[in-house]
């Protein structure tokens, strides 16, 4: 399939395992410029060197924890926009079902 992602920006966080692993080496697949990111500078230069292992593509990569607003406005203003975002990220931390009440 042509995406129609050749050489455009892709930004992918929590990318270096899973999901967004997946999805970061999809893109660079498609021809995309591929942002990799992660919590730590080890795990996202592992996914960095395997991604461009895997397709050849250009991969760059940053080390942060893009879970406050502050970091990611922070992060975001040192970053060239990118023309795709995908959030792999995970989801809020599981609470027991009795403290899970609505609205809270």
């Amino acid at each position: 399939m042509d995406l129609k992602l050749t050489n455009k920006l892709a930004l992918v966080t929590a990318s270096t395992a899973g999901i967004g692993h997946a999805i970061a080496v999809a893109l660079a697949r498609e021809g995309a410029r591929v942002i990799v990111n992660g919590r730590t500078r080890a795990a996202v230069d592992a996914a960095v060197a395997g991604i461009k292992s895997a397709t050849g593509a250009d991969i760059l990569g940053f080390a942060v924890d893009l879970g406050t607003a502050a970091a990611a406005d922070e992060r975001m203003a040192k970053t060239a926009p990118a023309r795709a975002c995908t959030s792999s990220s995970g989801a809020p931390p599981a609470r027991p079902k009795a403290s899970a009440t609505p609205g809270r």
